[in-house]
């Protein structure tokens, strides 16, 4: 599970980064207004954006692991650990 949500967060964290932060410097552009609803539009929107990209890559990775403690395969059944040596660890796939 942790080299799972290792190898998601490598391969979308960079969108997900970029994403935002182009959202955010959009709606930033609104505090530039003398009106101050649309002043705190652009700030709240752009608050929100931040929390929300810091919790998908903070939170989230730990939640998962935190929820879903258990290996699950295909077919949707528990997966057995073994602890033969010629298997991998966990461990050994993240390193």
């Amino acid at each position: 599970m942790l080299y799972a949500v290792k190898r998601t967060f490598i391969s979308t964290g960079k969108a997900i980064v970029v994403t935002s932060i182009i959202l955010c410097g959009g709606f930033l552009t609104l505090v530039l207004s003398n009106f101050l609803g649309t002043f705190y539009i652009g700030l709240l929107i752009s608050l929100t954006l931040l929390f929300a990209v810091l919790a998908d890559l903070l939170l989230l990775p730990v939640l998962i692991i935190y929820l879903f403690p258990k290996e699950i395969n295909v077919l949707g059944t528990t997966a057995a650990k073994s602890h033969s040596s010629n298997s991998k660890s966990e461990s050994d796939l993240i390193a």
